[in-house]
């Protein structure tokens, strides 16, 4: 982890104010960002944020799909709301695909070498657009949601909806179509109490479980982009 903060302003600041030894020591020890990435309450980050995504990469590399979804709900900065709701009543859709690497984003041989493979492989990429881009139609259209005008980081738009940003397992989908899909910001107060309801029902484990009409929705609509998009594609099966 500190590693991978070697280009950010803050680290390069105290190489460059310290000569090596034990005052850059000193300097890194007292700093405030140094020390956010040891304290105990980052440990369930680091499983959150790396263990769990290099397991589900690791599961993709062995498979090898012709296409990978990442279905995601988003949630709109509350606010000053300590309970955590979207007082915007603010629901939107939007998809990622790989790019829009930051410079702080090169620390790592690894995160070079994977630029490169997407560099490489521009018809996964164009792959990947397309589909994104189908997907998020789709919701749209199925949600009755508008595109969300931001994607956050060092995202940039590049359709309707579409962002390309380097985050972690877009950077690591490679050689096949990938679409990380932000299906709707679930703390709306009408999306928040849509999802709730108990519409429908099927059998898990011989026990009834429940899900809503609008979860419904946003299934269809993730299928109906799917389906579009292989209808406008080749797709030929490696398996």
């Amino acid at each position: 982890a500190l590693r991978e903060k070697s280009l950010e302003a803050w680290f390069q600041a105290l190489i460059a104010a310290n000569a090596p030894g034990n005052a850059l020591y000193a300097s890194f020890s007292a700093n405030a960002k140094f020390q956010a990435l040891f304290k105990e309450s980052a440990r369930s980050n680091y499983y959150i944020l790396r263990e769990d995504l290099e397991a589900r990469v690791q599961f993709f590399e062995k498979f090898q799909p012709d296409i990978s979804l990442v279905i995601h709900y988003d949630s709109q900065d509350p606010a000053n709301d300590p309970n955590g709701v979207n007082s915007r009543r603010y629901s939107r859709v939007k998809t990622y695909v790989h790019g829009s690497i930051s410079p702080e984003e090169w620390a790592q041989n690894g995160d070079r070498r994977l630029f490169f493979m997407h560099a490489l492989d521009s018809s996964s990429w164009d792959a990947s657009f397309a589909l994104s881009k189908s997907v998020v139609n789709g919701l749209s259209k199925g949600l009755g949601l508008g595109f969300d005008v931001g994607g956050g980081g060092s995202s940039v738009q590049v359709a309707p909806g579409v962002f390309s940003r380097n985050l972690y397992l877009t950077k690591h989908a490679h050689s096949h179509a990938h679409a990380y899909v932000e299906c709707l910001h679930y703390n709306d107060p009408g999306e928040f109490a849509a999802m709730r309801q108990k519409d429908f029902s099927l059998m898990v484990d011989g026990q009834p479980a429940y899900y809503s009409n609008r979860l419904r929705q946003v299934a269809f609509s993730i299928r109906d982009g799917v389906v579009n998009f292989v209808r406008g594609q080749k797709v030929t099966s490696r398996n």
